[in-house]
């Protein structure tokens, strides 16, 4: 049964369904719920639908969840395609870019923060004549800017407060040790990644030491700033006898899929990965985020501290980078823009 705010979420979008809706709800509120039923309706009418993702682990808990509430889906991905004859496909868009055009009624693009990159435009730009959606917690670029070449309105059912008030969300708790990033150039809107890797390593001892303190045995993800950092975050915490390992992008698909269910059934006590799992990666057992990569985007930092609201907590953020000073609380309320950033 749909939530109040997710069904008035369902009626925002069908009133304005013409002018390429954003459609914003927080993490944990609901988002491919929203979608799923919106595409059941469609289904019934006839209509075609596809869901695009930008990682292959958005692709399978897409189509999980879409299974779960009894759409059957095909996946468009790597070098197959599984079920291409169903009304409802879930697409990778660096395998959707370099195929045949494939017919939707209903396009929804999750996590459109992206879509302004050159290979999803070069897919949406395919569905002139259909109804386009946006998804995301937060509708802005990396670089702060807004989504306004590519959707018509924004569309915000609920907040993150509504949502910690109701109980669908839970408050992190946070502890930020005191981090220097003097002296650390900013390149095209945030910190220059070799310099600010090269200072944040040398901080890896205080990352462990603050974990064993405030979140030993709490499933935890870590973020960090480029694969030799996120290796390091491993290497330290493994050292100390908690079992933990790094990944990104880079690892192949299948040491990724035995990493993850590793982690989620136990194994693994620690992840350390580079924007890997910052953006839609839903795992309700995950209770702590360490955040060892600052950040001068707003986006960024919400999507990472998204990973560990989920009920029934705890929730404990360790911020070892210095976001919570710069952006604030993620229960704090923004006004959110198309045309300029926040």
């Amino acid at each position: 049964m749909l939530r109040d705010y997710q069904q008035r979420a369902i009626e925002m979008v069908r009133e304005r369904a013409k002018e390429r809706p954003l459609l914003v709800m927080p993490t944990g509120s609901g988002k491919t719920v929203v979608a799923a039923e919106i595409i059941r309706m469609a289904t019934q009418r006839g209509k075609r639908s596809i869901f695009l993702v930008h990682r292959q682990e958005l692709l399978d808990q897409a189509v999980k969840r879409l299974a779960r509430v009894g759409i059957r889906a095909g996946k468009i991905i790597g070098g197959e395609s599984v079920s291409p004859s169903l009304p409802v496909q879930v697409a990778s868009i660096p395998t959707l870019v370099r195929r045949d055009h494939v017919h939707a009624d209903v396009v929804f693009v999750d996590e459109c923060s992206f879509a302004m990159a050159k290979t999803w435009r070069e897919c949406i730009d395919r569905y002139k004549d259909s109804v386009v959606i946006g998804l995301t917690a937060t509708p802005l670029r990396l670089d702060g800017k807004g989504l306004g070449a590519l959707f018509g309105c924004i569309l915000e059912p609920v907040t993150t407060r509504e949502l910690i008030e109701r109980g669908h969300i839970i408050e992190p708790r946070v502890f930020a040790p005191p981090v220097d990033l003097t002296g650390i150039k900013i390149v095209a809107g945030d910190y220059q990644l070799p310099m600010l890797a090269e200072r944040m390593t040398k901080l890896v001892g205080s990352i462990t030491g603050t974990w064993l303190k405030h979140a030993a045995c709490l499933k935890t993800i870590a973020c960090a700033v480029n694969r030799e950092h996120s290796q390091a975050i491993a290497d330290a915490f493994n050292a100390i006898g908690v079992k933990a390992a790094h990944v990104d992008y880079k690892v192949p698909k299948r040491k990724r899929e035995k990493l993850l269910y590793d982690w989620m059934h136990g194994d693994i006590e620690i992840v350390s990965q580079v924007d890997l799992f910052s953006y839609g990666f839903d795992f309700p057992d995950l209770h702590c985020a360490i955040l060892a990569r600052p950040t001068k985007s707003i986006a960024l930092f919400r999507q990472q501290v998204g990973r560990i609201v989920r009920p029934p907590g705890p929730a404990i953020c360790l911020d070892h980078a210095g976001n919570h000073i710069d952006h604030g609380l993620i229960t704090a309320p923004i006004e959110w823009s198309l045309d300029s950033p926040v």
